[in-house]
């Protein structure tokens, strides 16, 4: 009860009494900004000048604000108006219409350059991070393609082919592919690609197809 007395008091209107009053009637109680009829009628707030003084500031200060708001919105439409006229060429016609609204033209146009500036950063900023993700999608494929070019020169190896080191244990020669490989480690490098030829008892497997060739 007490929240909806509460509730007629602010939403009474700034020139109206803003007394509230209760009225009980066959056990039932009701409230009203205006004088009621009941077998028990009281007046349940009564107003006082400085409620009225501070509903009256509060009303003040929300015209204030709704002028102030529509003074800027007409500011930012004559300003897009000039604007608008300068774009057009037509300097002259601008110049009228910001005297006549009483702004300056000069102003308006550091303000205009001012945003067609800011504009051709940003425009230049998303260009700038365009590139950026073309150029590393490009180098994201050419890195894909030379792994690919890597695998596909890998000769399969027939189970029946062998290689064969020299005289030397420290080298591996394909006879196939005529390709001499180094010894490192365990075991041996194709200087082609880098493939390593793993020792594995009587051969050699290649690290990378897992394929296995007897040595001789």
């Amino acid at each position: 009860m007490q929240k909806l007395a509460l509730a007629l008091l602010f939403c009474a209107p700034l020139g109206v009494n803003a007394d509230i009053f209760k009225c009980t009637t066959n056990g039932s109680v009701t409230y009203s900004n205006v004088p009621c009829e009941g077998e028990d009628v009281e007046t349940y707030y009564k107003d006082t000048e400085y409620d009225i003084q501070r509903r009256i500031a509060e009303k003040e200060e929300q015209e204030r604000v709704r002028l102030l708001a529509a003074q800027q919105a007409e500011r930012e439409r004559q300003v897009r108006q000039i604007i608008g006229l300068v774009e057009a060429g037509r300097i002259e016609d601008a110049r009228t219409y910001a005297d006549r609204s009483g702004l300056d033209f000069d102003k308006v146009v550091v303000f205009y350059k001012d945003i067609l500036q800011k504009q051709e950063l940003e425009r230049q900023r998303r260009l700038a991070a365009q590139r950026q993700a073309l150029l590393e999608e490009q180098e994201e494929v050419a890195r894909r393609r030379r792994n690919a070019l890597i695998f596909d020169d890998e000769p399969e190896i027939s189970s029946s082919r062998s290689l064969s080191t020299l005289s030397s244990p420290q080298w591996l020669h394909d006879p196939f592919l005529g390709t001499t490989m180094p010894r490192s480690g365990g075991g041996y490098v194709d200087p082609r690609n880098g493939t390593f030829y793993h020792d594995v008892g009587p051969g050699v497997v290649n690290t990378r197809t897992g394929q296995f060739t007897p040595t001789h």
